[in-house]
């Protein structure tokens, strides 16, 4: 099985004032005979400046053909298959905090956390539409028109806090984190997850919705609405496994990242890391489900000192 992670690598100690991401990366990763080997590191050093010095990181990803669609802070990039090489596709001054992109075979959707919208473009990434899901929600928060949010290190506390986009039934939906919910602004759907936790990340395949959230659940929204959940901390006998982010499915098991729990300009990842037990010998790591069984099957932990620091925003078969 063949898989790429997108995310970072970060320095300084956790919690602390220094804790940084130094850069982006996209490591190509194997796993065979329950063997994780990570095949190639492709890295990402901004040389636009136009993100603060700390957030030099790859967050969401999509595969369109043979190249990657990634998010940073403050750009779309796209990464050639073939020569590995990174090309900025977008970037206004109204992106920040960029979390996730998704295609569905004629236009863009880009995640845009920091001022809680939504952003559609089409294949030749040209803005087509905005979508305010802050005020969709109830939020009456005006962004101004005269700042560059590219160069704004924090737009928190955020309303809504949309993460992942993804084209569902002819339709784009959004999962908002702070409501944790997932909608269908085009129809107004809502499918509830307060009983789980805060949605991250997901994959639409042919079983339906799958969908990670930060406190470790894994849920899985049939196409008749029918919610079956799998709570990893659980199933592993932790009361830590660090802060869930991407997922893939390959076949009947379900690949899931989890990040160790990092800094935060609001204190909500301390308040979970002091809640779910400490998290100082954490290190970043991807569990096996068997979705059939219901049981973790397999662990793969970046455990040496280089790796303890990637975040893993984004798992992506290719």
């Amino acid at each position: 099985m063949q898989f790429f992670i997108s995310g970072s690598i970060g320095g300084g100690r956790l919690f602390s004032r220094e804790y940084r991401d130094i850069r982006g990366e996209i490591r190509f990763c194997s796993l065979n005979n329950e063997n994780l080997q990570c095949t190639e590191k492709i890295i990402y050093k901004d040389p636009t400046g136009l993100a603060p010095p700390n957030r030099l990181r790859l967050t969401g990803a999509c595969v369109v053909d043979n190249s990657i669609y990634v998010t940073t802070f403050s750009q779309i990039l796209r990464l050639d298959l073939n020569t590995g090489e990174f090309e900025q596709k977008h970037s206004f001054d109204r992106y920040n905090d960029l979390h996730g992109i998704a295609f569905n075979g004629y236009e863009f959707a880009v995640a845009n956390t920091g001022l809680d919208l939504i952003h559609f473009l089409d294949d030749n990434f040209n803005l087509i539409r905005t979508l305010d899901v802050g005020a969709l929600s109830g939020s009456s928060k005006i962004f101004s028109s005269d700042i560059d949010y590219r160069l704004i290190p924090s737009t928190k506390p955020h309303f809504v806090h949309p993460n992942h986009c993804f084209w569902f039934e002819n339709s784009w939906w959004v999962t908002r984190f702070i409501q944790k919910d997932a909608i269908c602004p085009e129809t107004g759907e809502k499918w509830d997850f307060n009983l789980y936790g805060a949605p991250h990340d997901g994959i639409v395949t042919d079983d339906g919705v799958y969908f990670t959230t930060i406190q470790g659940t894994v849920i899985l929204v049939k196409p008749n609405r029918e919610m079956k959940t799998w709570n990893l901390r659980q199933l592993t006998g932790r009361t830590q496994i660090g802060w869930g982010r991407g997922i893939m499915i390959e076949k009947n098991k379900a690949y899931i990242g989890f990040t160790k729990i990092r800094k935060s300009v609001s204190s909500m990842a301390k308040q979970i890391a002091v809640k779910n037990g400490s998290v100082s010998n954490f290190s970043p790591r991807i569990l096996e489900l068997d979705l059939v069984s219901g049981c973790v099957t397999n662990e793969f932990i970046f455990s040496d000192n280089y790796f303890r620091c990637l975040t893993i925003f984004g798992l992506t078969n290719y």
